[in-house]
């Protein structure tokens, strides 16, 4: 039996709809198609060496890390389905189909993008559109009187004084990597030894409470472990 040649499968991969990629039992991208760019917006350059934990929107990733578990046990039904935050920090449905290799010890995956009927189907349906509605268009902006940020809508967000000393750091990072060294020193607070898991529930609450109040995704991803990243511009009024 003649085996087909590598590039044709790779060709044939980036022609699918679906997002097909190869993730390490660390959880890493190893591989994947031309579509997770049109799906999520990465580049495969972008998307290779990635935590896929890294993309995951947060209320899911408890469940997302159980399913991942159930897979290595070989007791994942096909179809589960999580969201994602896109690269432009709109969020996407995605439903799985995924076989784990004992032997090489990695995760085949198919991604199928099904947000568009999950918006449909949504009893808030406005609400919905502009959660899954890449945020564009005009520029944030931290107002320090009173603390708030103002969203591109127009839409306010009272702030308390640690989210906004939190928010400045970040916006003075002129949307480059701003490390968590230097958010807690901006707090007034002694690195070495403050808790960082603190300061990753802190702007895991900060997103939730604009998110709930706007139905806007606050554009801040986090990098790692290495510290945070605010992806659009937010202009800072004294």
């Amino acid at each position: 039996m003649t085996l087909p040649d590598p590039k044709c499968v790779s060709d044939v991969m980036n022609l699918t709809l679906d997002a097909v990629c190869v993730v390490g039992e660390n959880g890493v991208f190893l591989s994947v198609s031309g579509a997770h760019q049109r799906i999520f917006g990465y580049t495969a350059q972008e998307m290779i060496g990635r935590q896929i934990l890294d993309l995951i929107y947060e209320p899911d990733l408890g469940r997302t890390l159980e399913a991942f578990g159930k897979l290595i046990q070989g007791l994942l039904p096909p179809g589960f389905e999580n969201r994602y935050r896109r690269k432009d920090g709109s969020i996407a449905y995605i439903t799985w189909s995924a076989r784990w290799y004992k032997d090489k010890r990695i995760c085949v995956a198919v991604a199928r993008d099904v947000t568009e009927e999950r918006i449909s189907k949504s009893p808030n349906h406005d609400a919905a559109v502009a959660m899954h509605t890449p945020v564009g268009g005009n520029t944030w902006r931290l107002s320090s009187a009173p603390p708030s940020l103002i969203t591109p809508s127009g839409k306010t967000v009272k702030l308390s004084t640690q989210d906004y000393v939190v928010l400045l750091a970040l916006a003075a990072g002129n949307q480059q990597l701003v490390s968590r060294r230097d958010i807690v020193q901006a707090m007034g607070k002694d690195f070495l030894e403050y808790d960082q898991r603190r300061l990753d529930s802190q702007i895991w609450r900060l997103r939730r409470k604009v998110e709930q109040a706007t139905c806007e995704q606050l554009p801040i991803t986090t990098l790692r472990s290495m510290g945070y990243r605010c992806y659009e511009e937010i202009f800072i009024q004294r």
